[in-house]
């Protein structure tokens, strides 16, 4: 919807069952002639199996994809996370990666040519974090009810397992008698949600509500920092 409101084209291509793989693909190829694409960017699991291949049948010869979770599929042995990295680096003729160690690991765990990997790193808009107002900063401490003689740490990783939110709980968990004023902010957990709920009731009973808060979604994030 966003998009639309700045005049942007988009597609919606429902993922229903396996058989949305197929049909989709054939929707993004058509899609991609279509609208005379001849560029083609992609990323996340989906996103690069079905985008590559569709701009490899499609006959275009500028695939891009952005590598984010490069060790993933490694590290828990996943054979279908594998298999789609694998493909999905074999077709892209550029890979972005966000650092030069992504870079080297899939150098050395993929065996590709490092002229075809190009490291642009996440940044920050510097401007927006100068003069920030004591008003926007006040009003996320209220939100959050943070307190003046809290020291804050931060992680903002949405609502997945393998993000690994249970370490840095257990990791406040030996702290927080020897400084009880700890307060560690998880931001993009639904505690609506099955794993929401599941660390909601580890923080229970483990008596860590108190130091630890997990947060869904704050509006003003420049603030936050």
């Amino acid at each position: 919807d966003e998009l639309k409101k700045q005049g942007v084209r988009v597609y919606v291509l429902d993922h229903l069952s396996k058989f949305s793989l197929i049909i989709n693909l054939v929707k993004i190829i058509k899609i991609l002639k279509q609208e005379k694409i001849n560029l083609v960017h992609t990323e996340l699991p989906y996103g690069n199996l079905l985008g590559q291949t569709a701009a490899l049948l499609a006959g275009i010869k500028r695939r891009i994809s952005t590598c984010e979770n490069t060790s993933w599929a490694i590290d828990h042995k996943n054979r279908k996370q594998l298999w789609i990295d694998t493909l999905t680096y074999r077709l892209a003729k550029k890979i972005i990666v966000l650092t030069d160690l992504s870079k080297e690991y899939l150098i050395n765990n993929y065996k590709l040519q490092e002229h075809k990997i190009s490291t642009i790193w996440h940044a920050l808009k510097m401007e927006e974090y100068q003069n920030i107002s004591p008003q926007r900063v006040e009003k996320i401490k209220k939100e959050l009810s943070i307190k003046e003689n809290n020291f804050i740490l931060g992680m903002v990783a949405r609502g997945e397992e393998w993000k690994g939110h249970i370490y840095a709980i257990k990791a406040i968990s030996l702290l927080k008698n020897k400084y009880p004023n700890i307060c560690l902010l998880i931001i993009g957990i639904d505690d609506s949600q099955k794993y929401g709920m599941k660390l909601t009731n580890y923080l229970h009973i483990h008596q860590l509500t108190d130091n630890i808060r997990l947060i869904k979604f704050v509006p003003d994030n420049v603030a936050l920092y």
